[in-house]
């Protein structure tokens, strides 16, 4: 995510918002998918408002509006 989605300040580049708004409009659900931990990943998107699906751990544990629809740790 770092230097993609994430600008230099860590933070959600601007221009993500347009897309997740077109992802929305066309019944799209995002999904992050990152090595970070889940309260890593929640505290990246903590200020977007639409419905995203966070995988978190390469995949291990994967979460939507905070059920866990998938968790397996070696």
């Amino acid at each position: 995510m770092d230097g993609t989605l994430l600008a230099s300040n860590k933070n959600i580049n601007p221009e993500f918002n347009q897309i997740l708004a077109d992802l929305k409009y066309k019944n799209i659900i995002f999904a992050a998918v990152s090595g970070r931990d889940i309260v890593s990943l929640k505290n990246v998107f903590k200020d977007i408002d639409e419905d995203i699906i966070l995988a978190s751990n390469n995949g291990n544990l994967i979460v939507y509006k905070d059920e866990v629809l998938f968790e397996n740790y070696i």
